[in-house]
């Protein structure tokens, strides 16, 4: 317990990786232990979908990076700025040794025929989901990988399915990079237990 409690305090998101590349054996224990999270049923309404091949990887972020440019400039953000910010977000997924995007299905959660139920489902589906992420951070870090959690394919789901051909029923969450880290970030402060905890008595 005491080497558990050390991963979960130490874990940090990592955003810079060595060239080297996880094997699918190593990737394939990671995804193999996120599987065991609480979540909603016991449905496992979780999907990982781990990109290998760099011309559709490469054709989804430009895809992507194309509509985030068009957001951008419909926020006013100045062309410069939306330079830099693009090419940030490209460099980030393609220079990512292995890039895994997680997604949720509802295909065996509840169904309900009101609307308001059948958004609780889809809310515990996302819970499950980020239930599933946090082990798959806390393992890769336990097995000395770097990881990083970004919420980018939220913003453009229909362009994620499109090109990487996904059922209809997938919903896309997050992508996950992973590789051998190539830093080692400080720690970041957290709020005081006082700012999150309330005590009714």
């Amino acid at each position: 317990m005491p080497e558990f409690l050390e991963v979960l305090k130490t874990r940090r998101s990592i955003r810079h990786y060595k060239a080297q590349i996880p094997s699918k054996k190593m990737i394939l224990e990671i995804l193999d232990l996120s599987r065991y999270c609480a979540n909603a049923h016991h449905s496992q309404p979780f999907r990982y979908i781990v990109i290998f091949n760099s011309t559709i990887k490469g054709n989804l972020i430009k895809a992507m990076v194309s509509q985030y440019e068009q957001d951008l400039r419909n926020d006013g953000t100045p062309e410069p700025q939306i330079t830099t910010i693009t090419e940030n977000a490209t460099n980030t997924f393609l220079n990512s040794p292995i890039l895994i995007l997680a997604c949720i299905t509802l295909d065996d959660m509840h169904k309900y025929p009101d609307l308001e139920r059948q958004r609780c489902e889809l809310l515990m589906a996302v819970q499950s989901c980020a239930n599933s992420l946090q082990n798959l951070l806390l393992i890769a870090h336990a097995k000395n990988l770097g990881a990083c959690w970004y919420c980018a394919p939220l913003f453009c789901p229909d362009i994620v399915k499109s090109i990487l051909n996904l059922p209809q029923s997938y919903i896309p969450q997050a992508f996950i990079t992973l590789g051998m880290p190539d830093e080692t970030p400080a720690p970041l402060s957290r709020k005081q237990l006082k700012e999150i905890v309330q005590f009714i008595e």
